[in-house]
């Protein structure tokens, strides 16, 4: 659907990134993300929510009352918004523990690292997509990054202040491929090897932008849609 999901696998351990969208009382999370868990016996689920929108954590729920969820994660500097503090109340419900991240921490599953880049402590006057988590995680094909819906600003910030990653092999596209940031001098910065975009088809918000597209194709990176080729392993 419109909305993000990604699962990191290291050995038996999982860590998700974001649940995915909600429409009225149903997610995709549950014949999606669920599934996949149960089907390889996960307990001791981290979950990160990159940020506070719901087609990010509207399938919290459902992972939560799965009952393999261990740990949920979020930015330190949404700490007392709203959807957190009702994220709170349901993860004590179901006897699961909340971290609060900010750049510069580490998030380890299993034998796998994963460091958060962003965003910092000063980052809470900037909108809901450029308070996004932005984590990064190396694997023996490259390294991965994934930032949630991050917009221009904060994409300078990252540049700017020399946080990222040498490359990303790997880059999740940010904000479902909409025009709202992933420049040039990104593509350039990361040299992404395979651009991953997550949006559904036909969705009302003209999501992947075709500007955003033939940026990513100049960069010289694959492009992979969920909205063309659904789920992307």
């Amino acid at each position: 659907g419109q909305g993000d999901g990604m699962v990191l696998r290291c050995g038996s351990s999982f860590l998700v990134v974001d649940t995915g969208p909600r429409y009225e009382e149903a997610s995709p999370a549950g014949w999606t993300l669920v599934d996949y868990l149960e089907r390889r016996g996960a307990v001791g689920v981290k979950v990160a929510i990159t940020h506070g929108h719901l087609d990010h954590f509207g399938g919290l729920a459902e992972l939560l009352a799965s009952g393999r969820v261990s740990e949920i994660l979020v930015a330190e500097v949404d700490s007392s918004r709203s959807w957190v503090r009702r994220t709170l109340l349901a993860a004590a419900n179901e006897g699961v523990r909340t971290r609060f991240l900010a750049a510069g921490d580490v998030i380890t599953v299993n034998h796998c690292r994963i460091d958060v880049l962003w965003p910092r402590p000063d980052a809470g006057t900037l909108s809901s997509n450029n308070r996004s988590l932005v984590l990064t995680w190396s694997t023996p094909a490259g390294p991965v990054l994934a930032s949630g819906d991050l917009e221009r600003a904060a994409e300078g910030r990252l540049l700017n202040d020399n946080l990222l990653p040498e490359v990303a092999a790997f880059l999740k596209v940010a904000h479902h491929g909409g025009n709202t940031g992933t420049d040039a001098a990104w593509l350039e910065r990361l040299r992404p090897v395979h651009a991953f975009v997550s949006s559904g088809a036909g969705n009302r918000y003209g999501h992947p932008d075709e500007a955003l597209l033939r940026r990513v194709r100049e960069s010289g990176a694959s492009i992979h849609r969920t909205d063309r080729c659904g789920f992307l392993r």
